[in-house]
């Protein structure tokens, strides 16, 4: 049973084009997520600071506040989205060294073995 989990040489399109699941290409793009996430939510905590500050309602201490407080929950949900993103990595490495594993245990045991595990 040849099993392609370890080819790490399969491109994004080759990898799409996989229906049976072996190739998990979820890690070769997920540093591209987390970067345009963190792009969209600096964008949008930038938006907001300098949309409280010119927006003409309230004092200047007032609207200073909420910018300052829109920076910090920005920043927090970029924390939130890390870890997001590290688990999805964690769950998707657990599903590759099982896959290991796996294929480890088949080569070295009789056929029959092999195939309780699978």
């Amino acid at each position: 049973m040849a099993d392609n989990t370890d080819d790490k040489n399969v491109g994004l399109v080759e990898g799409m084009l996989d229906f049976g699941f072996k190739r998990f290409i979820t890690l070769k793009f997920i540093s591209f997520v987390y970067v345009l996430g963190l792009l969209a939510m600096s964008l949008i905590g930038i938006g907001v600071f300098f949309g409280s500050l010119f927006s003409g309602q309230g004092n200047i201490l007032m609207r200073l506040v909420v910018g300052c407080v829109a920076i910090v929950v920005v920043l927090i949900y970029m924390v939130m989205w890390r870890v997001t993103l590290e688990l999805t990595v964690v769950l998707f490495r657990i599903g590759e060294n099982t896959s290991k594993m796996v294929n480890k245990q088949s080569g070295t045991s009789s056929a029959g073995e092999a195939a309780d595990v699978s």
